[in-house]
C-alpha cells in the first residue's frame, strides 16, 4: 500500500492520530476495502440508471473510462494539522470511550442513587464529565468538521484531471468514532457522493457527450446534483442497510451551503424533472444556479 504515504511528509503532534496511521492496514484497511470490494458496483450501477451516463462511449468507441479509487490519510495534511493545533494532547480513542461510558452511566444512575462510598457519581462526575467538559464536543466538532467543511472537502474529492477519486481516512475514522456512526457506512456516502461527481463529468450520454465544462460551473450546480443522487442512493439502500441513513444524516448536520441546496429539491421537484435540468445543463453549459434553478421550475411545469 504504497500511496498510503505519498502525499508530503508531516509528523503528527497527536499521538492518537499517529496510532490511526500506523494501524491503518492492520485495523481499518478491510473496512475502506470494502468500498471497492461490496458498494463500488452497487453505487456506479445506480449513477448510471440514475443518469444514463455511462463510464464508455459504447462498442467500438473507445475504452471505458476508469476511476481510480485512493485512501491517504488526509488532504495535504490540513486535518492533522488542524488537529495539533487545537487538540494536539486528545486521545481520540479515549474520548470516545469515554463518551459511551458517559452514556451508559447516565443510564444507569437511578440504580446507584444511594451510592454511599460514592463511587459511582466520581467516576460519572468526577472523572467523565470533567474530561467531556474539557474536550467540549461542539467545540470540537465547529472546529475540525463545520468550519473547514465551508471552504473544501474533508472526507474525500474528486479530481477533474484525472479521473482520480481520494477518501481520506483520518477524518472518516475519528468522525466515525465520535458520532458513533458505522464507518462503513460514512465510507459508503461519501463514496457515493464522489462517485457521483465522476460520472457527472467524464459519464457519456446516448450521444456520446460528456460534461467537458464541469469545472467550471456554479459550485450549487455540482455540489447540488452530488448530494441530490447521494441522497436517492441512501433512500434506495436504507430499508437494508439502516446504517447508512444515519451516516447520510449526521454528514449533513456539518455541512452548509451548497451541500444543502439538493434538499429543497427533494421537497420540491420529481426525479424527472432534476435530470432534466442536468442534461440541460450538461448540453447548454450552464454556469449559473439561479439559471438552473429556473430550468427546473420550467420542467415542473412542462413535465407533470
Amino acid at each position: 500500500m504504497s500511496d498510503l504515504f505519498e502525499q508530503p511528509r508531516y509528523v503528527p503532534k497527536n499521538k492518537s492520530v499517529i496510532a490511526i496511521i500506523r494501524e491503518f492496514e492492520k485495523e481499518y484497511l478491510e473496512i475502506f476495502e470494502l468500498a471497492k470490494t461490496k458498494w463500488n458496483h452497487s453505487i456506479r450501477e445506480f449513477h448510471r440508471d440514475a443518469t444514463g451516463l455511462k463510464l464508455s462511449r459504447g462498442l467500438g468507441q473507445g475504452r471505458a473510462t476508469n476511476i481510480t479509487i485512493r485512501f491517504l490519510p488526509d488532504c495535504d495534511n490540513d486535518f492533522i494539522r488542524l488537529i495539533d493545533e487545537h487538540f494536539p494532547d486528545l486521545d481520540f480513542l479515549e474520548y470516545t470511550k469515554t463518551r459511551a461510558l458517559y452514556s451508559a452511566l447516565n443510564e444507569s444512575s437511578d440504580y446507584f442513587i444511594n451510592d454511599p462510598v460514592g463511587k459511582f457519581h466520581f467516576v460519572l462526575k468526577g472523572h467523565c464529565y470533567k474530561y467531556l467538559e474539557k474536550y467540549n464536543l461542539k467545540k470540537l466538532q465547529k472546529v475540525l468538521f463545520f468550519e473547514p467543511g465551508r471552504s473544501k472537502d474533508i472526507f474525500g474529492a474528486y479530481y477533474y484531471k484525472d479521473s482520480r477519486i481520494e477518501l481520506y481516512y483520518i477524518p472518516l475514522i475519528i468522525f466515525s468514532q465520535i458520532n458513533q456512526i458505522d464507518l462503513e457506512y460514512l465510507i459508503v456516502v461519501i463514496l457515493a457522493h464522489e462517485l457521483a461527481h465522476a460520472y457527472h463529468h467524464v459519464g457519456f450520454d446516448t450521444d456520446g457527450v460528456y460534461w467537458s465544462k464541469m469545472a467550471d460551473v456554479d459550485i450549487g450546480i455540482k455540489e447540488g446534483l452530488a448530494q441530490y443522487y447521494t441522497a436517492l442512493y441512501v433512500d434506495e439502500q436504507k430499508n437494508i442497510y439502516p446504517g447508512i441513513e444515519e451516516a447520510y444524516r449526521q454528514l449533513l448536520d456539518f455541512q452548509s451551503g451548497p451541500y444543502l441546496v439538493h434538499e429543497s429539491w427533494l421537497k420540491s421537484f420529481k426525479k424527472e424533472h432534476v435530470k432534466h435540468a442536468f442534461n440541460v445543463t450538461r448540453r447548454n453549459g450552464n454556469l449559473d444556479y439561479d439559471e438552473f434553478v429556473n430550468i427546473l421550475k420550467r420542467a415542473k411545469d412542462q413535465l407533470k
